[in-house]
């Protein structure tokens, strides 16, 4: 069941924004990763209102981890957490900052050229093996636009998705 446990939000305030997918508590049984994900949805979706009156992409992605490090353990499942995945990409008028937990690869998608790219090397610090974080995660400033970014999670192998493919593999349903 490679969904059980998947989460995604999208929220948006003023000029800075939010969209995060990921997984939790995967290897939990089903009605559980469903209940723990949910949760997450709800906590993640209110980082954009808490972040202050004028979130700008700094204050968004501070609030995801201080809501996240802010969690008991048994908030994630009786996995605790172990499996935690996440990728999180905030944006404000300035620009895009992305951050993350549990991720083997990221590509991104560009207007005007075929096929995703990497984003970062292999050995870049925004890749690192799933859980809850020690501390609060770097953040990886984008300087050229993406139309999307997709990520590898850490239990999988990296390998890019096709473009043509991509859609659909995310989740997205037309």
């Amino acid at each position: 069941m490679p969904f059980k446990g998947h989460l995604r939000v999208a929220v948006r305030s003023g000029w800075a924004g939010l969209a995060v997918a990921g997984r939790v508590a995967g290897d939990c049984s089903v009605e559980e990763a469903y209940a723990v994900a949910r949760r997450m949805e709800g906590l993640l979706g209110a980082a954009v209102a808490g972040a202050g009156d004028q979130p700008d992409r700094h204050a968004v992605l501070r609030k995801v981890w201080e809501l996240v490090a802010g969690l008991p353990a048994a908030s994630f499942g009786s996995g605790e957490g172990a499996d935690l995945t996440l990728l999180v990409v905030a944006y404000d008028a300035d620009g895009v900052g992305v951050a993350g937990v549990g991720l083997a690869a990221l590509w991104g998608e560009r207007i005007g050229e075929p096929g995703l790219v990497p984003v970062v090397p292999d050995n870049h610090p925004l890749l690192t093996p799933q859980g809850r974080p020690d501390g609060v995660p770097g953040v990886l400033t984008l300087e050229k636009p993406y139309t999307r970014l997709v990520g590898s999670p850490a239990h999988q192998d990296p390998v890019a998705p096709a473009i043509a493919d991509v859609s659909r593999r995310c989740g997205v349903r037309t």
